[in-house]
């Protein structure tokens, strides 16, 4: 099983949030603490600044099976002209969906509803991830919750919740 860790931020910026997360994914997957005491432990691989380094993230994401990301896909500021998170995410599916690379499963260390799901294509999401696996994680818990696409594609794209739909009226006797 290989493991990528990808963060939008350089390793300076990051460093903190990296072990942060790693801790989190070892509680989440039930590990043993004693055998995972580092990210090099668990993450085969870590990337840091991969807006600006698309082809490189692309390569790696194709050689592993799980893709550990820490981004709520908030839109800022590409720096010096790389790809913002939702940009880099929305380029990934278009390259998975191209080349029509599947089984991979991707883990997002946000709540669910902390994720700003309107700045991804739902075509793309819908294409993307029937053959991939999506999670949240769910800190509450301290487990992972597999993303159901289909309700995912129901949200109102204005909006990061998802449509309520009406309750039936109940009918007066």
């Amino acid at each position: 099983m290989k493991r990528l860790f990808i963060e939008g931020a350089f390793e300076n910026d990051a460093a903190d949030m990296l072990v942060t997360n790693f801790r989190s994914a070892v509680i989440f997957f039930g590990l043993d603490r004693k055998k995972h005491t580092e990210p090099k432990d668990l993450f085969n691989q870590i990337i840091y600044g991969a807006g600006g380094r698309v082809d490189h993230v692309w390569k790696s994401i194709k050689k592993s099976d799980e893709i550990f990301v820490s981004t709520s896909l908030t839109p800022t500021n590409g720096y010096n002209g790389n790809l913002t998170s939702p940009d880099l995410f929305n380029e990934m599916m278009r390259l998975a969906i191209d080349e029509k690379v599947t089984g991979k499963k991707i883990y997002i260390f946000r709540d669910y509803r902390s994720v700003k799901w309107r700045e991804l294509n739902p075509e793309l999401v819908e294409k993307c991830f029937n053959g991939n696996e999506l999670y949240t994680s769910d800190s509450n818990h301290l487990v992972w919750r597999r993303v159901n696409i289909n309700e995912l594609l129901e949200f109102d794209l204005e909006y990061d919740a998802p449509v309520e739909k009406p309750k039936s009226a109940k009918k007066k006797k």
